[in-house]
């Protein structure tokens, strides 16, 4: 569940830190308030893209921190978004993320119903999305095969796009190729060899040098002329004992050098440079250079190329034998998808029947009294990833009524119910935790308002529900009731989110009870609403 989301710095938010509990949260406030500034700052860390303009300082940065309890994990999970002029991050559980790795992650913690939800049932094709949620853990691996099975016909069909070329063009393509088959024939690549040919030519082209630098060495050494050194002292030596030592020291280096030439010259003919064995390897690497430049810049594309190039030419040499095959493989896939695609559509429309009489039921708890409900199955022309079923609503709500398209309901009230025992049916199906319903009572009020709010209180049973309400009736079922709204101080307005206490609770149902008026007998009428409610439940 969410238990913790802190804001910094965002629209009329300085810093707001609010504490969720479990089961229902209820969130008031008047119009204007911020009670969308909330939600928005949920979405941004949901993965939704930053608008800079809600930072409302410019020189500190925008941040908003989702902390989420789960019962399988000892650890918090904590999604934390940050936003400055300059760039916009992610991370979950301190390590970077893109916004669609984001997506994904929180698209299991967290579902949000809005305003705008309502009108997804106005589009037909939103339809078949409830009907695959309701039995996800069946469909979802069907639709993988469907996909997967709709990628290979693609790709295959492609294929025939090949057959689509006149006899002109034919030849000058089979010319072409076998222009180039043969080019790679001829260098007879190995996978290796270019690596092997590298090494070589490196130490050739490094010979030189170091042929050049021991002969340099060799002549600087030769002028080093110690042996004349070492006799100009042996003639005085009879005078003068003390340079024995000097005399010896010149007849070791003396000995050293000799023993260093020897060395180099012993070094110099191991570089034996073969001129013309140096020469063939340099044309040998220009040429598998030069072919591989063409085929991909290696030696093991370039023999793939030379595959693909001779299937290529197979092709085009049998030509109407090929084009007859290629025909026969998209056939054969073709009706392999149209069968994966049919097990696809005869479990869907097992699980609309489920789907049928659950919804139904839903909403007569809901207030409609009469309720008939069909989900209509029609088969396209055409095959998609998504299979060949096209899905549509029909409804009646009230007594004698026919059947119309659910995309035909023009009553805001009823298409936030119909959509309120959806999510509720899905909600039962789904591992999602958290719900967030954004004015799940557009339209609704008196008895209907009750019914939808012993629903709410109903499935935040098992599960978490944050509601942004207007309606008392919703309010007063709050385990747990945030009031946001505006205060002004030292010239600035910002928005806070409070906690309500007991009282606090009743002077905003009343609030809500009496459009802002607090009448003695709106807060007398709030308390009783409130207390009926903790003692009934």
């Amino acid at each position: 569940m969410l238990q913790e989301i802190h804001v910094k710095n965002l629209a009329l938010i300085e810093e707001a830190n609010v504490e969720f509990n479990k089961n229902l949260n209820i969130l008031t406030g008047e119009t204007g308030a911020g009670k969308s500034i909330l939600l928005g700052s949920i979405n941004l860390c949901l993965g939704k893209r930053a608008n800079k303009e809600l930072i409302k300082d410019e020189n500190k940065e925008t941040s908003v921190e989702l902390v989420f309890t789960q019962k399988e994990y000892e650890d918090n999970i904590i999604i934390k978004r940050t936003i400055s002029k300059e760039k916009s991050s992610a991370k979950i559980n301190g390590e970077n993320v893109t916004l669609a790795e984001l997506k994904e992650y929180t698209s299991k913690l967290i579902d949000i119903y809005g305003q705008h939800d309502s009108e997804d049932l106005r589009l037909d094709s939103k339809h078949i999305d409830f009907i695959d949620k309701y039995n996800k853990n069946i469909i979802e691996p069907l639709k993988t095969k469907v996909a997967e099975k709709y990628e290979l016909y693609k790709s295959v069909l492609s294929e025939l796009e090949f057959f689509n070329m006149d006899e002109n063009l034919r030849i000058r393509e089979m010319d072409l190729l076998k222009y180039e088959i043969e080019e790679i024939e001829e260098a007879n690549l190995k996978v290796g060899e270019e690596e092997e040919l590298e090494a070589k030519y490196k130490k050739y082209a490094k010979s030189t040098n170091i042929i050049n630098s021991i002969n340099n060495a060799k002549n600087i050494l030769s002028e080093q002329n110690i042996s004349l050194a070492q006799k100009e002292i042996n003639n005085v030596l009879k005078y003068d004992a003390s340079l024995t030592n000097i005399y010896d020291s010149l007849n070791d280096a003396n000995q050293i050098l000799e023993d260093t030439e020897k060395e180099l010259d012993s070094i110099l003919e191991s570089y034996d440079i073969n001129e013309e064995e140096f020469t063939q390897i340099e044309n040998r690497l220009n040429l598998i250079r030069s072919i591989t430049m063409k085929n991909g810049g290696n030696v093991e594309k370039t023999l793939e190329k030379y595959n693909e190039k001779s299937e290529k030419l197979k092709k085009l040499e049998d030509y109407e034998n090929a084009k007859k095959k290629c025909n026969e493989k998209i056939a054969k896939i073709k009706s392999e998808l149209y069968e994966i695609a049919k097990v696809l559509s005869n479990e869907r429309k097992k699980t609309s029947k489920n789907f049928e009489r659950e919804l139904i039921l839903e909403l007569k708890d809901l207030g409609f009294l009469d309720v008939k409900f069909e989900i209509e199955f029609k088969q396209k022309d055409i095959i998609t990833k998504n299979g060949f079923d096209t899905i549509n609503f029909y409804i009646s709500l009230n007594v004698g009524e026919p059947l119309k398209p659910l995309t035909e309901i023009a009553s805001g009230g009823e298409l936030s119910r119909i959509m309120l025992s959806i999510k509720t049916i899905l909600a039962n199906m789904d591992d999602t935790n958290t719900l967030i319903f954004d004015e799940i009572d557009q339209g609704i009020s008196g008895i209907t308002a009750a019914k939808v709010a012993n629903k709410l209180y109903k499935i935040a049973q098992n599960r978490q529900i944050i509601c942004i309400t207007h309606l008392p009736q919703i309010a007063a079922k709050a385990q747990s009731h945030y009031e946001i709204k505006k205060e002004v101080s030292e010239g600035h307005t910002y928005t806070i989110i409070k906690k309500l206490n007991y009282e606090e609770e009743i002077k905003e149902i009343a609030r809500l009870m009496s459009s802002g008026e607090l009448t003695e007998s709106a807060l007398k009428n709030a308390k009783e609403m409130k207390n009926k409610i903790e003692r009934k439940e």
